[in-house]
């Protein structure tokens, strides 16, 4: 529920032109996985990413609205496990968990679901792109 009040949360912010990278761990539920592995190999992933959110908390299974893949092969896994490390390479314990970067490249990281009142503070730190450039956080 976490990662979805972030991602709804997030929302006014990418008509500013704030970048989101999403990196899926996986983790939350028996069909994280494979709700992953259907969005890495979807012909368009941020599509996908944005179906799961849309339809998060609908049906039996809570933890999101895409149709999992039953088997994920193993180079998903393996994206998985690599997407997790990184997560623990951060120090994080849990999701959400962002990673920012200001204007003059600095690194700062936030675990946890930010505080509604201090989003705009912690996306204010972030680095905003020009003119022309476009989000990538699909949303």
């Amino acid at each position: 529920p976490y990662c979805h009040a972030l991602w709804l949360a997030l929302k006014p912010y990418y008509r500013t032109g704030l970048q989101v990278r999403e990196v899926l761990v996986g983790v939350i539920s028996a069909t994280s996985p494979g709700k992953a592995a259907a969005i890495f190999n979807a012909a368009d992933p941020a599509a996908a990413l944005r179906v799961n959110e849309v339809r998060w908390g609908r049906g039996v299974d809570p933890g999101g609205g895409i149709t999992p893949v039953a088997h994920p092969s193993a180079k998903d896994m393996r994206e998985l496990a690599h997407n997790e490390a990184l997560m623990q390479a951060f120090g994080f314990e849990g999701t959400p968990s962002l990673v920012l970067a200001d204007a003059q490249g600095r690194v700062y990281t936030v675990g946890g679901l930010p505080p509604k009142g201090d989003l705009g503070v912690i996306v204010g730190t972030a680095s905003v792109p020009r003119q022309g450039a476009q989000s990538t956080g699909g949303h």
